[in-house]
């Protein structure tokens, strides 16, 4: 949860039946599926690229955190 917020980036499920179902509604509904699915490729693509990735395993290991609050 820390990585992706729910409905905006990814959505989530607790059951089997739960994906299912958010499967069919997010198959007969094309703009939210696409929305969602842009959304959260932006948010990879930006906060967890190579660079940010490497500075974040740079700074654990010279200083022992990262300012990146998903890692924390």
């Amino acid at each position: 949860e820390l990585l992706m917020e729910d409905k905006k980036h990814v959505v989530y499920f607790d059951t089997a039946e739960e994906c299912m179902e958010l499967a069919d509604w997010y198959l007969s509904h094309d703009i939210e599926r696409q929305k969602i699915a842009n959304a959260g490729m932006e948010r990879c693509h930006h906060y967890f690229n190579m660079c940010t990735i490497a500075q974040a395993m740079v700074d654990i290991i010279e200083k022992g955190y990262t300012c990146q609050s998903w890692m924390q």
